[in-house]
């Protein structure tokens, strides 16, 4: 399956798994648009991919975890129940600035984390802080 394939991507040595699982992330996107249900992305591929970015160590992986988890946001907000972002993608964005090791990525791990102070005050349980 295509998680399968991002999660051994996510645990390799490639300074380009972030990458790679994006792509195959896309890919998915592509397949289900042309007709093919059963290839839809949900929150698991979504949730590997930007582990795939958190471990990649790249100046950008900060970014472009950013960008999926935006992504999953505007899904949801848009209706689709399998792309519900959760502690453990929000936590994996957080990991990704921090290793990007960008000046802002301090302030951008902040901001995460008053994002979810706030989902979880909304009553957002997958959101629902802890002290990791």
């Amino acid at each position: 399956s295509f998680v399968t394939v991002m999660n051994a991507w996510a645990r390799s040595k490639d300074p380009n798994r972030g990458k790679h699982a994006e792509k195959l992330l896309l890919s998915m996107h592509e397949l289900h648009s042309s007709g093919l249900d059963n290839v839809a992305p949900n929150t698991v591929a979504y949730s590997t991919c930007i582990f795939a970015w958190s471990k990649s160590g790249q100046s950008n992986a900060g970014s472009r975890a950013q960008k999926l988890l935006k992504e999953m946001e505007r899904y949801r907000s848009e209706g689709m129940d399998d792309m519900k972002p959760n502690v453990f993608i929000y936590t994996n964005v957080m990991e990704a600035w921090i290793a990007s090791r960008q000046p802002d990525s301090l302030d951008k791990v902040e901001a995460i984390l008053e994002h979810m102070i706030e989902q979880s005050n909304a009553g957002d349980r997958d959101s629902a802080l802890n002290t990791t």
